[in-house]
């Protein structure tokens, strides 16, 4: 790159700052690889990605990025229009170039980057062939973009979704999250959720989930296989737990991806706050009581002095005797009710309602919710009934439903028991099947049987156990 020539400047060689130049008129670059006849019209500039070659000699542990030569005048920028005639400046978008020590992980990946987000009025109009350089224009010009659309590489990218999927439970997932993942080709999933629910899709699935002290990928790896499987072409759905931008670092990916021209869209989900709410009959927000909502994460720690009638806590299970000292160093009344829930719209639900005072007895394995506040008082851990046939919403019982079918493939594992007083049996099989995951039919629950001969196998498995046929009166 030593002495080439812009509309501003020159890029020389190791040099880290005084080099003005970051956005060059394309008509005045030569190297760009675009014919030279083309016409480009006068509100049109280049910005140049340098290659990583180019800081070879800064040394190994060097890279480039492009940062605004006024960071307090970000977001201000004039808007560019065809009255930004000949001078290059007047774009309001100079940048000098700043070394930062740091190992380069993915080389290929263009070094100097656009701004995050680009200033009001201004777009991407095309990104050039070669990857080296980006064309910026005027927003809202569709002839600019028409102009440009053969030589934009973008057409040839595929497109990430960050994808939603909700508390775990797949019936809370929403329908536009199933189309998607209907067309995906490839499938980046969490560990928070039912992984077999990813079977009825045709797209390869690969886990790159984060539980405490087990990663299976450090994030910057997951943007880069994000951005790699978006850059051949294919359509990416990353799956989340909850909601992507709710603790979720969905934002990161978005940004990084987004920096890279990678076409982004985000799906939200129902977040494990609300799963848990719903589950325990505890109203986040409740006339009277609760006109605000705050959410936090205690990971690593990380405890907030915001304040709220009512407050929800993520990853908080190793944490709760700290998180409870917090509480009561807050001026919280030790008797404020608490919900906590383990494992929220599983099967495998478990839920303790207790005060401030009393978070640190109670043991519950993570993933817990932790919900603080007086809409806490409105806690309900009545029986459900466990649905175990193809349609619960046809099937009706004064107890809530939980949907947990049998009789299909994986035979699912986990279901825990205390939070439910009764079990629906659609089928003998599916009977057959609970009796086998639980090791026999439980005598403290009551059975609804779908039909006589239901009911008849029932009593051959359990004789003493309470049952009945759900249609008989």
């Amino acid at each position: 790159m030593g002495g080439y020539q812009g509309s501003s400047g020159s890029i020389r060689r190791g040099d880290s700052h005084g080099c003005r130049i970051g956005l060059l008129r394309v008509r005045r670059a030569p190297n760009i690889g675009v014919r030279a006849a083309f016409a480009w019209p006068p509100e049109v500039a280049a910005f140049q990605l340098l290659p990583q070659s180019s800081v070879a000699d800064c040394g190994s542990s060097s890279r480039l990025r492009a940062l605004p030569e006024k960071q307090e005048s970000i977001g201000r920028f004039p808007l560019l229009s065809s009255r930004n005639t000949g001078n290059i400046n007047s774009l309001g978008l100079i940048f000098r170039w700043q070394i930062i020590r740091e190992k380069p992980r993915w080389p290929h990946v263009p070094s100097a980057i656009l701004p995050y987000p680009l200033p009001e009025g201004v777009e991407v109009l095309a990104f050039l062939p070669g990857e080296t350089h980006v064309l910026l224009g005027p927003a809202r010009r569709p002839d600019l973009r028409a102009r440009f659309f053969a030589k934009d590489v973008r057409w040839e990218y595929g497109k990430v979704w960050l994808v939603g999927m909700g508390p775990g439970d797949p019936e809370l997932m929403t329908l536009k999250a199933d189309q998607i993942l209907r067309r995906a080709d490839i499938i980046f999933y969490d560990s928070l959720m039912d992984h077999s629910a990813l079977d009825r899709y045709s797209a390869q699935s690969i886990h790159v989930g984060k539980r405490k002290s087990c990663h299976t990928q450090q994030q910057h790896q997951i943007n880069q296989l994000l951005y790699e499987a978006a850059r051949a072409g294919k359509i990416v759905v990353r799956l989340k737990g909850g909601d992507p931008f709710i603790f979720g670092r969905g934002g990161e990916e978005a940004e990084y991806l987004l920096r890279r021209l990678i076409p982004v869209e985000v799906v939200p989900g129902i977040s494990a706050a609300h799963a848990a709410a719903a589950s325990t009959n505890v109203p986040l927000t409740k006339r009277g009581i609760s006109r605000s909502l705050v959410l936090h994460t205690v990971h690593k720690g990380e405890l907030s002095t915001d304040e709220a009638p009512t407050r929800v806590y993520y990853m908080g299970a190793s944490r709760l005797a700290q998180l409870s000292r917090h509480l009561l160093c807050q001026g919280l009344d030790p008797s404020t009710p608490v919900t906590l829930v383990q494992n929220a719209s599983f099967a495998s639900e478990r839920s303790v309602s207790t005060t401030v005072a009393g978070i640190s007895t109670v043991e519950l394995a993570s993933p817990i919710m932790v919900i603080v506040g007086s809409v806490s008082g409105d806690y309900r851990n009545d029986g459900k009934c466990l649905y175990t046939g193809e349609d619960p919403y046809a099937f009706r019982c004064p107890e809530r439903l939980v949907h947990y079918r049998l009789g299909s493939k994986p035979v699912p594992t986990r279901i825990n028991l205390d939070s439910f007083s009764t079990v629906a049996f659609a089928s003998a099989s599916a009977a057959d099947e609970f009796a086998a995951i639980c090791g026999g039919l439980p005598a403290d629950l009551l059975y609804y049987c779908a039909d006589e001969t239901v009911l008849a196998y029932v009593r051959t498995l359990a004789p003493g156990a309470p049952a009945l046929c759900r249609y008989c009166r």
